[in-house]
């Protein structure tokens, strides 16, 4: 049993490399602690009223402080961001996080990436853990997004970006 639940989980991270995913950071405030980190585990719920999932490790950082905060925001990134989502996603660089970007800083709001595709403010409406993650529905509450459509891209373990649209 265990030998095919290796399969089906190793067969399940493969299928899912072959789908594109657009690179977000996510970010809350705690106080005067701010804290964010790369994903791509998120994905809109409804639209009416406008919702969306942000999927957090239970052993990640952020998790603790979306728990406790009043409203947190997710930051699309551009396909010239790469490097926001490098920072992001490195336990080892914490300290460059909320230097790496043009981040807005406003007392008792969730950081926010100035020039990202879009910025998504969300009030956390429910959490409820599943396996090693904690899924976060928010209730979105304000949009900001740039006119160009050039977002980050993740597919296939590496950084891409929509090389051809499609109509």
């Amino acid at each position: 049993m265990r030998e095919m639940v290796h399969e089906l989980t190793e067969g399940f991270k493969l299928a899912l490399r072959k789908v594109a995913a657009s690179v977000a950071v996510v970010t809350a405030r705690r106080g005067d602690k701010l804290d964010g980190m790369t994903a791509t585990a998120v994905t809109s719920l409804c639209a009416d009223p406008p919702c969306l999932l942000a999927c957090v490790a239970r052993a990640a950082a952020l998790n603790s402080t979306m728990a406790e905060c009043e409203e947190f925001c997710v930051n699309y990134l551009c396909v010239d961001q790469e490097h926001i989502s490098r920072v992001f996603s490195d336990t080892r660089r914490r300290h460059e996080r909320f230097q790496t970007g043009q981040w807005v800083l406003e007392p008792g709001r969730a950081p926010y990436l100035s020039d990202a595709q879009a910025n998504i403010f969300c009030r956390c409406a429910n959490a409820f853990p599943i396996q090693t993650h904690t899924v976060f529905v928010g209730q979105v509450c304000e949009v900001r997004h740039l006119p160009r459509i050039a977002p980050l891209l993740y597919l296939d373990g590496a950084y891409s970006s929509v090389a051809v649209r499609i109509s």
